[in-house]
C-alpha cells in the first residue's frame, strides 16, 4: 500500500502552513523545521491582558473583588492559554493533514513534560557522544521523518534527500527559519545568509554567489598547500610515538584555508610546536597539556569559533526556552568578542583599500584584475561598504566551512 505524504508545518512570517511531502524512506544529514510556539511573549503580554479584561468585568459587572484574586486569575489564565493553544494547534494540524490526504510526522514521546526527558538525553548525546548518535535510534523506530516535540514545540527532524532538496534549494523561500531561530542564532550568525529570510536573504546570496564560481572553489594550489602543512603536523606528531586529533587538525586544515580564501589573511591555526598539542588521555599530563593547548595564543579563535558554535548549537536543541540558560547574560558575548577582535580589523582595512583603489582607477580593466586576483572580502568590500553587512557575512562564511568538521 502507498503510505501517505507526511505533512511539516511551515512558519510563514506569522503565520503557520501546512505543506505536504511525499513519503520516502533515504537517509542523507537531518534538518530542522521549526513551527513557531508560544514564548515569552506570549506570557507578559497575556498576563496584562487577563488583568485588564478581569478589572474592566469586576467594574462593568459591580462585582467586589480582591486585587490579588484579579491578579491570581490573570495569571492562573495563562498556563491555560498556552495549554488550549496547544491542544487547538495540534488538532487543527490533524484535521488540515487529513483534508489533504496526508499524515503528521510521529511524535518521539518520552512521557515527561515537555519532553524533557528527551531534552536531556539530546544534550547528553552532544556533550558526551557523537553527534547524530540519538537521531539514528529515531529513525529505525519512526521513520526518516519524524517529530522531537520539544517543550511543547514541533520540532520536525527528516533525513530524506528530497525533503532536503526543497528545504535548502528548490523551495528554500516556503521553508523560512522563523524569527525564533533567528533571534537564538542572531549573536553568532547575525544577520547573514543562514540566518536571514526574504529580502534580506536575497541580498547576502546576490553579494556572495558571484565569488564562488567554479575556478576560484577549484584552486588547489591554494588549499593543497594547508593539506600539506597539516599531513607534516602529523607525521611528525606520530614519530614522536603519539596519536593526533584529527578532527582538530582537520578543523586547522579548513579555518586556515577559508581565512585566505574569505580575507586573503591566513589565520595561522596550524603554525604549533608539537610540543603544545595534547596528550593522549592515558598520559599522566593528559589534563594540564588539554588546558594548556586551549590557553595557546594561536587556538584563541580557533576555540572561540568552537565555543561560540557549540552554545548556538544548545540554543537549537533546547528550543524557545534557552534564554531562561542565558537570564545572567549571552554565553556567547566573550567567545565572539575573540572572533569579532580578528575579523573587524580585516573588514576594516580591507573596505579601506578597496575605497582608495576604486577612487584612484574606476577603470574596467582594473576591477577585472582586482576581482580575479583578490580574496572574497575584496571582492564584498567592493559592492558594499557598510561593515555589518561585510562582518554578517564573513562570519556566516567562516562558520559554514568549520562545522562541516
Amino acid at each position: 500500500m502507498e503510505k501517505l505524504p507526511v505533512c511539516l508545518t511551515v512558519p510563514f512570517g506569522a503565520d503557520r502552513q501546512l505543506y505536504c511531502l511525499p513519503s520516502r524512506a533515504y537517509s542523507s544529514a537531518n534538518h530542522h523545521l521549526y513551527l513557531q510556539p508560544p514564548d515569552i511573549r506570549h506570557v507578559f503580554i497575556p498576563a496584562s491582558l487577563n488583568y485588564a479584561a478581569l478589572y474592566l468585568g469586576t467594574y462593568v459587572l459591580s462585582l467586589h473583588a480582591r486585587q490579588w484574586l484579579i491578579f491570581s486569575g490573570a495569571v492562573v489564565l495563562i498556563p491555560a492559554r498556552l495549554i488550549a493553544s496547544v491542544v487547538y494547534t495540534y488538532r487543527k494540524h490533524i484535521g488540515e493533514a487529513e483534508a489533504r490526504g496526508a499524515r503528521l510526522p510521529p511524535v518521539i514521546d518520552t512521557q515527561s513534560f515537555g519532553n524533557w526527558k528527551l531534552m536531556l538525553r539530546l544534550e547528553e548525546a552532544m556533550t558526551a557522544g557523537y553527534p547524530g548518535d540519538e537521531f539514528w535510534d529515531f529513525v529505525e523506530q519512526h521513520g526518516s521523518t519524524f517529530n522531537l516535540r520539544l517543550g511543547f514545540e514541533d520540532v520536525v527532524t527528516t533525513i530524506v534527500p528530497e525533503y532536503l532538496k526543497r528545504i535548502l534549494s528548490t523551495e528554500v523561500e516556503k521553508f523560512e527559519k522563523g524569527e525564533d531561530f533567528r533571534h537564538a542564532m542572531e549573536s553568532v550568525l547575525g544577520s547573514g545568509i543562514f540566518n536571514s529570510d526574504g529580502a534580506m536573504w536575497k541580498f547576502h546570496r546576490s553579494l556572495a554567489r558571484p565569488f564562488f564560481a567554479r575556478d576560484r572553489v577549484t584552486d588547489l594550489e591554494r588549499f593543497d598547500k594547508h593539506i600539506q602543512k597539516g599531513v607534516q603536523i602529523m607525521k611528525a606528531r606520530m614519530e614522536t610515538g603519539y596519536a593526533i586529533d584529527f578532527q582538530d587538525l582537520m578543523q586547522r586544515v579548513t579555518l586556515d584555508t577559508s581565512s585566505e580564501f574569505f580575507f586573503g589573511t591566513c589565520i595561522n591555526s596550524l603554525e604549533m610546536s608539537l610540543d603544545n598539542l595534547p596528550l593522549p588521555y592515558n598520559h599522566p599530563r593528559h589534563e594540564d597539556s588539554v588546558q594548556e593547548f586551549s590557553n595557546h595564543p594561536e587556538n584563541a579563535f580557533s576555540e572561540a569559533l568552537l565555543k561560540a558554535q557549540f552554545i548556538a548549537s544548545q540554543r537549537d536543541r533546547v528550543g524557545w526556552i534557552w534564554p531562561l540558560l542565558e537570564i545572567f547574560g549571552d554565553r556567547t558575548k566573550k567567545h565572539m568578542q575573540v572572533v569579532n577582535a580578528f575579523l573587524i580589523p580585516v573588514i576594516k582595512a580591507a573596505i579601506a583599500k578597496n575605497v582608495d583603489t576604486l577612487e584612484q582607477d574606476e577603470t574596467k580593466e582594473v576591477s577585472e584584475e582586482f576581482e580575479r586576483d583578490g580574496s572574497f572580502l575584496d571582492d564584498l568590500s567592493r559592492q558594499t561598504s557598510g561593515r555589518c553587512e561585510v562582518d554578517a557575512i564573513l562570519s556566516n562564511a567562516v562558520m559554514s566551512n568549520s562545522s562541516l568538521l
